[in-house]
């Protein structure tokens, strides 16, 4: 029987839902300012839609938060799991909780913080033990071979359709336990300032974007795409809020935060999801 945590909050995402660049502070992070007296944050820097599904599900299994948010990340990333992979482009995660007392809100706020797994047990010393983990960043901007031989093979198609498939298996899996949800997007979906795509394609709202194509293998997704429930998808984009940024001088600053919390609370109100404030 899972543990219901009332006035709880949890995020699964990526950098957009973290902190580090927000003068590492966690309470500058939208995550930290939708209402909720406890915050439990999983967002981790360079995630993959993979990863960032399974840590919901894993934490949900367990916990049953008043509102799981999936905040989902870029296409090009991927997951592996008790392997390694052909490139040095890669971050190690494990799911490890951080010392509350980095934690400066007034809030209770938990967080994840990379360790590279090895360092931890006996049988973890190799990255092919079948507890290893970890998203690995591809893309165009990568510069070895391996990583632009998988981008080759791994092409847009591919990303797109496994993005509705999360999204679908993370939708009835919660529904099934009765865990109250919200997806919200973040970053540029396919790094389009790398492709240097005409017009402004980073904020597109991926369930809008298949019904406009009119033919090809994308449409084959299209079937579980429209079980996809888009009142809870939210059209929320963190970059469309972008009105400053942050200490990288990349992701959206601290009242682009702001902005993002508002704009959830707001939408949650409509769905008569939550109350806060």
């Amino acid at each position: 029987m899972a543990d219901v945590l009332p006035n709880t909050v949890y995020i699964s995402g990526c950098s957009h839902s973290h902190y580090w660049y927000l003068d590492r502070n966690l309470a500058n992070s939208w995550t930290a300012n939708l209402g909720f007296n406890t915050v439990y944050n999983h967002g981790l820097c360079g995630s993959s839609n993979d990863f960032t599904a399974r840590r919901a599900w894993m934490f949900c299994e367990k916990y049953r938060p008043e509102l799981a948010i999936v905040q989902w990340t870029n296409l090009t990333r991927t997951e592996t799991l008790g392997a390694d992979a052909p490139t040095d482009q890669v971050e190690c995660y494990a799911n490890i909780l951080a010392d509350p007392k980095e934690n400066t809100s007034n809030k209770k706020v938990y967080h994840l913080i990379p360790e590279k797994p090895f360092t931890k047990k006996p049988w973890e010393e190799t990255q092919q033990s079948p507890f290893f983990y970890k998203s690995t960043f591809y893309g165009p901007w990568n510069n070895d071979a391996n990583s632009k031989a998988f981008v080759q093979i791994y092409d847009f198609t591919t990303y797109f359709c496994n993005l509705i498939k999360n999204a679908y298996l993370l939708q009835n899996y919660f529904k099934a336990i009765g865990q109250n949800y919200i997806f919200v997007n973040g970053t540029d979906w396919f790094h389009t300032s790398d492709l240097k795509m005409p017009d402004d394609y980073g904020h597109w709202y991926a369930l809008d974007f298949l019904d406009m194509v009119a033919d090809g293998p994308i449409k084959t997704v299209k079937p579980i795409a429209d079980q996809i429930d888009r009142t809870r998808w939210l059209r929320s984009n963190i970059m469309e809020t972008q009105i400053d940024k942050g200490t990288d001088d990349s992701h959206p600053g601290i009242k682009s935060h702001k902005i993002f919390a508002n704009n959830i609370i707001t939408e949650l109100e409509k769905l008569n999801v939550s109350d806060r404030k």
